[in-house]
């Protein structure tokens, strides 16, 4: 995972610039929450799949 202000240098950067995006991302800066099963087919596809579930 990238951060927005890594993306450009990731995308766009040397191979250098990538690297240097190479490192653990922060789990303070992690969201999990529970999504619905119709992710698990690559049949389903929206924007709608990423909402959470109860």
């Amino acid at each position: 995972m990238v951060t927005p202000e890594q993306g450009d240098a990731w995308l766009e950067g040397s191979g250098d610039d990538a690297r240097a995006a190479l490192a653990p991302f922060p789990a303070e800066l992690m969201d999990a929450y529970p999504v619905s099963t119709r992710v698990n087919s690559p049949r389903n596809e929206g924007p709608e799949l990423l909402d959470r579930v109860a």
